[in-house]
C-alpha cells in the first residue's frame, strides 16, 4: 500500500534508527527504498544489510546530487499505491504508517498532512522539542476549499515538509509533480504549493506522527548559505504567486509578511557565511532589488522589522545596513 522513501547521504550514525522505525510499524503492509545519494562513509553498507535481510527493503546507490534528485528517483522507483518520505535522521512513530493510509482511505484524499515533533539537540547531549505543527486541528478539504484554506495551512507549518505526510503515487505521477532540484532551502514548501494546485483532496490530521531531529537552531536556520536562500525565494514568491493567481487570490498580509522574513534569514545568512565585504555588499543589494521589485517591503507588516533591514530594504545601503548592525553586536557584548 505504501512506499517509504529515505534519501540517505552520510548518515551512519543515524540510518538504522530511522529504518528500524519503519520496520517496527504497525502496518506492516509497505517498501522501503534507500536512495544512497553518493554516501563516502559507512551508510552504503547499513542499507545493504537492511535489503539484503528484508525484501521489502531496496538499496539504491546514485551520484550525489542533493535531497530532492533523492527523493525524484523514489518517486520514479516507488511501486505502490501510496508515497511517504522521511529523512535519514527522523524516525517514525509505530502507529504512522497505520493512521496515514486509513485516512487517506477513508477519505480518498491525495494529500495526508499529521503533525510533526522536532528535537533540538542542545550543547549537553539532551534534547528540546516541540511541535512544530503546532495547530491542533482536523481538516478534510476539496476542489476549491483548497485554496480558501490555504492561510490556515501556511500559518500552521504543514506545508514546510513533505516528511510525513502522505500523497497517492498515482496522484503524483498525473500531474507529473516532482523536486525543484534548483532549490536548497524550502524545496518541500514549493513542492507542496504544486500538489495543493493539483489536488482534489486533502485532510489534515492533529495526531502527532513525525519526528524531526535537528543539531541545532543555528543550524536549522542557517544550514545553506545565501546564494541558496536567493535562488529558493525567488521560486518560493513564484510559487505562492501561481497557486493565488490559479484561484483568483490576492497576495495576503501574511504572505508577504513571510516572504520578507525569508529574504532577511538570507541577509542574516550573508553576514554568517560571507567573509568578502564587497562581496557580501553585493549580496545585500540584490537582496534589496528583489524585495523592491516585487514591492514585498512595502507590503510587509514593517514594524516587526529591525531598524537595519528598514536601511536596507528602503535606502539599500550596505553601509548603513553594516554599521548597525556593528553597533547592535558592540551593544550586545558590552551587556555581557
Amino acid at each position: 500500500m505504501i512506499s517509504v522513501i529515505i534519501p540517505v547521504y552520510n548518515a551512519e550514525k543515524t540510518i538504522a534508527r530511522c529504518i528500524d522505525s519503519v520496520l517496527e510499524q504497525t502496518y506492516q503492509d509497505f517498501e522501503i527504498l534507500l536512495i544512497d545519494d553518493g554516501s563516502t562513509d559507512s551508510s552504503g553498507e547499513i542499507c545493504k544489510t537492511y535489503a539484503d535481510n528484508d525484501s521489502r527493503v531496496k538499496y539504491i546507490k546514485k551520484e550525489n546530487g542533493g535531497v530532492s534528485t533523492a527523493r525524484n528517483r523514489g518517486i520514479d522507483e516507488a511501486q505502490r499505491k501510496y508515497i511517504t518520505f522521511i529523512d535519514s535522521d527522523d524516525w517514525f512513530e509505530l502507529v504512522t504508517l497505520e493512521r496515514l493510509v486509513a485516512t487517506a482511505e477513508e477519505n480518498n484524499a491525495d494529500m495526508v498532512i499529521p503533525r510533526t515533533r522536532m528535537y533540538f539537540c542542545k550543547p549537553d547531549g539532551s534534547f528540546d522539542k516541540y511541535v512544530y505543527n503546532d495547530d491542533d486541528f482536523e481538516l478534510l478539504v476539496t476542489g476549491n476549499d483548497i485554496a480558501g484554506n490555504f492561510e490556515k495551512l501556511r500559518e500552521s507549518w504543514a506545508l514546510y515538509s513533505t516528511c510525513g505526510r502522505l500523497y497517492r503515487r498515482e496522484f503524483l505521477l498525473a500531474a507529473k509533480l516532482r523536486f525543484d532540484t534548483r532549490i536548497k532551502v524550502l524545496e518541500d514548501l514549493c513542492f507542496n504549493l504544486s500538489c495543493l494546485q493539483e489536488a482534489n483532496s486533502l485532510v489534515h490530521i492533529s495526531d502527532i506522527l513525525y519526528n524531526f531531529y535537528v543539531l541545532s537552531i543555528e543550524d536549522y536556520a542557517y544550514k545553506r548559505s545565501y546564494r541558496d536562500y536567493i535562488i529558493s525565494n525567488e521560486q518560493v514568491y513564484l510559487a505562492i504567486k501561481s497557486f493565488n493567481e490559479k484561484f483568483g487570490l490576492d497576495f495576503t498580509q501574511g504572505q508577504y509578511d513571510f516572504l520578507v522574513s525569508y529574504w532577511v534569514l538570507a541577509i542574516n545568512a550573508v553576514i554568517a557565511t560571507e567573509k568578502d565585504r564587497k562581496t557580501a555588499n553585493e549580496s545585500l543589494r540584490l537582496i534589496a532589488d528583489k524585495v523592491e521589485s516585487e514591492r514585498l517591503y512595502e507590503r510587509c507588516t514593517k514594524s516587526n522589522l529591525d531598524r537595519q533591514y528598514h536601511v536596507l530594504f528602503q535606502y539599500k545601503s550596505p553601509f548603513l545596513f553594516n554599521t548597525i548592525d556593528s553597533l547592535k553586536s558592540l551593544k550586545h557584548r558590552l551587556s555581557k
